[in-house]
């Protein structure tokens, strides 16, 4: 047993830095929720391309993103799951070619995709609408899934907005781009 945990181990390794030298782009959308993030990236990348977002994962694997959020799991846990198997996803897309458009708001679940890339390689797609088209396009999901409580909705938006939001820091300034001005 311990010899299959120790080979999975270092096939991780391998894998890990396998992907780290390569040349895999990894697009990482970053804004509001409603900010059409999965419009363009569905609308932007065709089928060599993986494309990863949280809730489409969550729905897939709670049934609803109300189980997901309200179900016998903790937060940490929940985020646990929908990581291993997007990282899993990742591992195995034969095209290495990987949108994320999700939030991507915050480092701590971010991180653990990014990680997996060599970050020359990473570009960051700023979704920046104003504030009504943001409260507007969530009042148009009312009664859905992607509805967002209001509580959410101000957090949300605070977090986008925040000058010390991870993805402004001096090291992600070279790679940002808007959904207008992006190129592969």
């Amino acid at each position: 047993m311990a010899a299959v945990c120790l080979q999975s181990s270092v096939n991780t390794i391998l894998l890990i830095i396998f992907l780290m030298g390569s040349d895999m782009p990894l697009i990482l959308t970053i804004g509001p929720p409603g900010a059409g993030k999965t419009t363009w990236a569905e609308e932007t990348f065709g089928p060599a391309w993986l494309k990863l977002e949280r809730d489409k994962l969550r729905r897939a694997l709670f049934g609803s993103k109300e189980n997901y959020f309200n179900g016998p799991m903790t937060g940490k846990e929940r985020s646990r799951v929908i990581t291993a198997v997007a990282r899993q996803a990742i591992n195995s897309w034969p095209k290495h070619k990987v949108v994320c458009s999700d939030l991507n708001l915050y480092w701590f679940t971010t991180q653990h995709i990014v990680s997996m890339f060599d970050r020359r390689h990473v570009s960051l797609v700023v979704f920046d609408i104003s504030h009504n088209k943001y409260l507007l396009r969530n009042k148009e999901r009312e009664g859905t899934d992607d509805h967002v409580p209001a509580g959410d909705i101000h957090t949300y938006w605070q977090e986008f907005n925040s000058p010390t939001a991870w993805w402004r820091a001096s090291e992600w300034k070279d790679r940002i781009t808007t959904p207008e001005t992006f190129s592969l």
